[in-house]
């Protein structure tokens, strides 16, 4: 039995620059207001796809540092590091599998977690692969053990407030949205808890979160899986949220590195990766071995 192993190794970085342009309240008076400008380095990967053989072969206790070594030293360079979390990892006592109905093992939080990433998209067409409560336990055991680490896309309860992280003096807001969940449906009165591709939330968040923070950067679900080309509505909701203010948009989803463009305005431009391909897998496809 042939078992592929792919990491993608290449770390997408950029450096984000703020031109404090936004009124911030008077209490909230930072080192940014003084100098004409303040900046952080960002870098993102791709889908994090926890297929059987990843962990299959490894004997109890679970160890998975070894797997990110390659990309630590980038990752912990920055000062915000993104990953897509593809699937949960709620751990074995919601039953570990891989295709179609994903959920690893619970040690592989701690893994990235020591390879540096703080900010996990966990909204995805496998969010609901253990049900409502295989979310909420992946929800409560990244707010228990990990609360430095920004989830986007998912949330514990209704009234959850923006996620704002402050960097280099930098109110920098982060959200994440999902084309869907392979069928399935949140309960009646539940739909708060994943964040789905919609203009009307989409442009009430931005709104929102625009008031609260200096930038602001979406991780979006969305596209065709192994296409390497856009689709109408990825340049639609590009376009979109462009428009309303967002300084950065990572794809995710294709399994395959898709386009990158820059979209030019007046207040400001937005650099948009349409899909970052994977990062870590067993998807043995040329095109998917590469992230």
């Amino acid at each position: 039995m042939a078992v592929f192993l792919v990491v993608g190794i290449a770390v997408n970085a950029i450096l984000i620059t703020n031109h404090a342009n936004t009124p911030r309240p008077k209490q909230e008076t930072t080192q940014t207001e003084k100098n004409e400008s303040s900046a952080f380095s960002f870098v993102g990967v791709g889908d994090h796809l926890i297929h059987e053989p990843i962990y299959y072969y490894q004997t109890q206790p679970y160890h998975f540092d070894s797997i990110y070594e390659a990309t630590k030293p980038a990752i912990q360079d920055a000062d915000l590091a993104f990953i897509n979390a593809e699937t949960l990892m709620a751990g074995e006592s919601f039953g570990l599998g891989g295709y179609p109905m994903f959920n690893g093992p619970k040690e592989l939080v701690d893994a990235l977690d020591r390879t540096g990433f703080d900010w996990l998209a966990l909204s995805s067409n496998h969010t609901l692969d253990r049900g409502v409560e295989g979310l909420q336990a992946q929800l409560d055991d990244l707010a228990t053990r990990f609360p430095h680490i920004s989830v986007t896309g998912s949330h514990r309860s209704a009234d959850e407030p923006y996620i704002v992280r402050d960097i280099n003096g930098i109110r920098v807001g982060l959200l994440g949205y999902t084309y869907g969940l392979n069928g399935m449906e949140l309960p009646e009165g539940e739909e708060y808890r994943v964040d789905r591709i919609d203009e009307t939330k989409i442009r009430h968040d931005m709104e929102q979160l625009s008031k609260i923070s200096d930038v602001q950067l979406v991780s979006m679900h969305w596209g065709e899986e192994y296409n390497t080309q856009i689709t109408e509505e990825q340049a639609r909701y590009a376009r979109l949220l462009h428009e309303l203010g967002a300084e950065v948009v990572i794809g995710t989803h294709p399994h395959v590195i898709g386009p990158v463009e820059i979209l030019k305005g007046e207040q400001q431009d937005t650099l948009v990766y349409y899909s970052l391909g994977n990062f870590l897998s067993a998807q043995d496809r040329p095109e998917c071995m590469v992230g």
